[in-house]
This record gives C-alpha cells, structure tokens and sequence, in this order.
C-alpha cells in the first residue's frame, strides 16, 4: 500500500522551511518496532536566496529522495518525512538496523548521485522526531487545506495577486457561540454575512473578507479564524472565492 504524504510551509529560526511527513505512519508509529532514527543531509546545489531549492532541481533531489528511500525500504526501513530549509535537504527513516548499516547504505547511495550525502544515527524510542518535528500542527493543517484550495485556483488560472471578495463560514451547535464568533469577526473587520442555522440545526456564519491569493495573506486570515472557532467548539468550514484572470 502506498504510503500518504503531506507537506507544509513552517518557519525554523530565521528560515523558510518546507516540511514532508509520512501520514499513515500516524497508523502504526506507537508500536512501530523501528526505534533507531536514520537522517540524511543533501546540499541543495542551487538554492534560491530563502535557501530552498529552484524549480529546476527538484527533480534531481526528487531522485535522491527515491534512492534513499528503495534502499532503506530494502532493509527494513521507513521513511519518515524529509525538511528542505537553509540550503540543504534532511530525509529520515527510522530503521530497524545498527550505525553500521546505516553507513553502508549511505555510503552505497552516495555512488549513485553527484549529491554529497552525510548522515546522522541516532535513538528515538519514543518517536519524538516524527510526532514533535515533522507531524502538522492544527495550524499546519489549516495552511496544508488552503495550499490545497489555491493549488485548485492556479490549476484555473487564477492570477493570485489579484484582490478579491473571499466568503468564510463557520459553523456551531450553540447560537450563542455563533454570535460571540460573529462579534469577534466583526471587530477585526470581516464583514457578516448571516448568522442562521442549516438543515443540521447547526448555527452558521458566514462572513467575509478582501485579499489576495497570496499564501501569507490567506493564511494571515484563516489561521486565526480557526483557532477562534475551535476555542468555541466550533468547525471552520473553509473558503471559497472566484478565479479571477490577470488583468
């Protein structure tokens, strides 16, 4: 069964990080026998000035992702999620094998790429690395929902630095906490839509606000409108606005 991923902006000290992380090893992580972490480092050979890679080398790290990862997979291995931030790329594996091993295989990879591979051993009984590391925050988990709604927008030429109407809703099982929510909204400036409720008995709220595209921008706005909402009980549905063309 493939394996499924996700991946989020984050910010590690002053850097721009972007991090990948296994989702289904959530599944089995709290038995998983593989105790031992296995880290990889690869120098990103063009980094662009924020110290991630450029368009075109992805593709050639992309390879040296699947290199590593046949090759630990081979011995027992899984890999666990990868960091790019600062001019190099991190990939992680817990592997059921010793230092070693992992030296070997290292080793063996680094014959087939013109990368420079160096590696770390260490022990992570407990996990630590995927759950504290890699594994999305609530917040993650907002921005990954919005990377994917603006995704979907560029897939329909939208032009992102575009201002335009954006429609946000909520909804609660209380009225009252969809008041409170709704007041909240009012005074950082989203104009109310409606407060009512659906076919669910459920009290909704619909508001809005003016913005761009831009992933800062949107996730400026829905980060804290989540947090806001879950502080209610409440569910953020999400967003919704029009493709709009360059002009």
């Amino acid at each position: 069964m493939t394996d499924t991923w996700g991946t989020f902006p984050a910010r590690m000290g002053d850097h721009q990080a972007f991090i990948g992380f296994n989702e289904s090893f959530a599944e089995i992580a709290e038995d998983d026998p593989r105790t031992a972490l296995l880290s990889v480092r690869v120098d990103i050979a063009r980094p662009t000035p924020d110290g991630l890679p450029a368009a075109d080398e992805l593709a050639e790290l992309a390879k040296v992702d699947d290199l590593l990862d046949a090759a630990v997979l081979a011995k027992g291995g899984v890999m666990i999620g990868h960091i790019t931030v600062d001019g190099h790329r991190d990939l992680l594996f817990y592997v059921p094998f010793d230092e070693e091993t992992a030296a070997a295989v290292v080793d063996d990879a680094a014959e087939r790429t013109t990368y420079e591979l160096q590696y770390a051993y260490q022990d992570d009984p407990d996990k630590e690395t995927y759950w504290r590391t890699l594994y999305p925050t609530d917040d993650d988990r907002r921005i990954m929902l919005d990377m994917q709604v603006l995704d979907a927008l560029r897939r329909n030429g939208d032009a992102s630095d575009v201002r335009r109407r954006v429609l946000h809703w909520a909804s609660f099982r209380e009225p009252d906490d969809a008041h409170h929510f709704a007041d909240w909204a009012e005074a950082k400036g989203y104009e109310i839509d409606s407060v009512a409720p659906d076919e669910d008995g459920n009290s909704v709220v619909r508001f809005m606000h003016d913005g761009t595209m831009a992933l800062a921008d949107i996730t400026g706005h829905t980060v804290a409108i989540d947090r806001e909402v879950r502080s209610l009980g409440g569910r953020y549905g999400g967003w919704e606005t029009n493709v709009e063309d360059a002009r």
